[in-house]
C-alpha cells in the first residue's frame, strides 16, 4: 500500500479521523500533525447524506459518449435538472453517485485543493454488505444496488425491508457503542464489536474501487510552490551554473567587441595610408579587394600595350593610331596597308595567350583603319 494520508470526515458530527499509512503501518494523527507531511497527497472519505448512489446501465461506447447519455438515463430519478448536480461514475460496478452541486460546492470550499487529491463518499468505498454504526450515523453498502449514509434513526426505517428488497443473506455490522441495540432482532445481521471508530476504520481497509468527485470544475490544483521547494536545490544549482555561463559569455563578447573595434581602427588607418584619395565605404574589405584588383588589371594592360608596341614595330606596314581605355573597354586602332597585316598581328598576339580579336575596320585613302578589341583574361 502506498504512503498516503486518509481523512475520514463525518459531516454529521463534524469529527475528522486522520490516518497516516506508511510502510503498511497505520498511525492516527491530529490535525496539526498533518502539516508535517506536505509531500503526501490527502484522500478524504466523507460521511454525508449529500450523496445518492444507484445502478446505471451505460451503453458500450466511449466515456465521452457515455457522459452525453447520462442526463437521459438518470433525469427521471432526479428532483431538479441534471445541471444542478455533480456526479461520478464507477464503471466497474456500473453505478453512479450524484450530489447537489450547490451543497457540494460548500464542502469543496472548505478543502485545500492544493493538498487534497480525492473526495469520495465512504459508503461507495467500503466492501459489499457492510453496515457501520458510529457517532449516531449509519453507513451501508449493498454492492451496486444501494449505498447510503444517514442518521441511525433513518436506518431503522429501512432495515426491516432490506433483506427481501436486496436479497441479502448476511449483513456485517461494525459498531463500538450501543447504537446496534435496536437491530439485534434481525437475524441476517452479523454484529462485530470494536473498541473505537478508528478500530472500525482500520478493519475496513484497504478501501475498494471508488467514486472520486474531484475532477473537472473541482479538479485538484497544482501546488507549484511545493514542487519548487522539492526541487529548489537543483533549480538553484542550474541557475548558478547558467549565471556563470552567461557572465563568462558576456565577458568574452565584450573582449571580442573591443578587439574588433581595435582591428577596425587599424584597418582604417592602413587604408587611408595606402589609398589617400579614396573615401572609406561601409564594406571596407570589398572596397580594398576591388581596388587591388583594379591595380593588377591596370598593370596587365600596361604590359599588353608594351608588347603590342614591340610587335607593331616589327611590322613595316602597320602603325598604331590610338588606344581606347576605360573600365569597360580596352581597344587599339591600327593603320595598315593590307587587312592581312592586321590578321597576322592578331595571330601573333593570340599565340601568346592574349585574348584579342579584330573589330570594325574601314578604308581611308590607300590604308585600312582596323580596330583590335582586348578582353580581360
Amino acid at each position: 500500500m502506498k504512503n498516503q494520508i486518509i481523512i475520514f470526515f463525518n459531516k454529521f458530527s463534524g469529527i475528522s479521523h486522520n490516518l497516516l499509512i506508511s510502510n503498511d503501518e497505520y498511525v492516527w494523527l491530529d490535525s496539526n500533525s498533518i502539516k508535517k507531511y506536505d509531500d503526501l497527497k490527502i484522500s478524504i472519505y466523507i460521511i454525508s447524506d449529500l450523496f445518492n448512489s444507484f445502478p446505471i446501465n451505460l451503453p458500450e461506447t466511449s466515456f465521452s459518449n457515455q457522459k452525453k447519455a447520462i442526463p437521459f438515463l438518470i433525469q427521471d430519478r432526479l428532483i431538479e435538472d441534471i445541471n444542478n448536480y455533480v456526479w461520478s461514475i464507477n464503471d466497474e460496478l456500473k453505478t453512479i453517485s450524484i450530489a447537489n452541486k450547490e451543497d457540494f460546492k460548500k464542502i469543496v470550499s472548505e478543502i485545500d485543493l492544493y493538498k487534497v487529491d480525492e473526495l469520495i463518499p465512504l459508503e461507495n468505498a467500503i466492501k459489499e454488505n457492510i453496515l457501520i454504526l458510529c457517532d449516531g450515523t449509519a453507513i451501508i453498502n449493498i454492492g451496486n444496488r444501494w449505498n447510503w449514509s444517514g442518521s441511525i434513526e433513518q436506518l431503522y426505517n429501512y432495515i426491516p425491508d432490506l433483506k427481501e428488497r436486496y436479497s441479502i443473506e448476511k449483513l456485517d455490522c461494525y459498531y463500538f457503542d450501543d447504537s446496534m441495540e435496536k437491530l439485534k432482532s434481525f437475524e441476517y445481521i452479523n454484529f462485530k464489536s470494536f473498541e473505537s471508530f478508528q478500530d472500525v476504520l482500520e478493519n475496513i481497509l484497504p478501501l475498494r474501487l471508488k467514486n472520486n468527485f474531484l475532477f473537472g470544475e473541482f479538479e485538484p490544483r497544482v501546488n507549484w510552490m511545493s514542487i519548487f521547494n522539492k526541487f529548489r536545490f537543483y533549480i538553484y544549482s542550474f541557475a548558478a551554473l547558467f549565471s556563470i555561463f552567461l557572465f563568462t559569455a558576456i565577458i568574452e563578447f565584450s573582449f571580442l567587441n573591443i578587439k574588433n573595434s581595435q582591428l577596425e581602427d587599424n584597418l582604417n588607418r592602413i587604408f587611408i595610408k595606402k589609398f589617400p584619395n579614396e573615401k572609406i565605404k561601409s564594406n571596407i574589405i570589398s572596397q580594398v579587394s576591388s581596388l587591388l584588383s583594379s591595380s593588377i588589371l591596370s598593370k596587365n594592360r600596361l604590359d599588353l600595350i608594351s608588347l603590342l608596341s614591340k610587335e607593331i614595330a616589327n611590322i613595316e606596314n602597320i602603325s598604331l593610331v590610338s588606344i581606347n581605355y576605360d573600365s569597360s573597354n580596352f581597344s587599339f586602332e591600327l593603320e595598315a596597308r593590307d587587312y592581312q597585316d592586321i590578321q597576322d598581328l592578331v595571330d601573333t598576339l593570340q599565340s601568346r595567350q592574349i585574348n584579342i580579336s579584330i573589330g570594325s575596320s574601314r578604308r581611308a585613302n590607300n590604308f585600312i583603319i582596323g580596330e583590335l578589341n582586348v578582353q580581360d583574361s
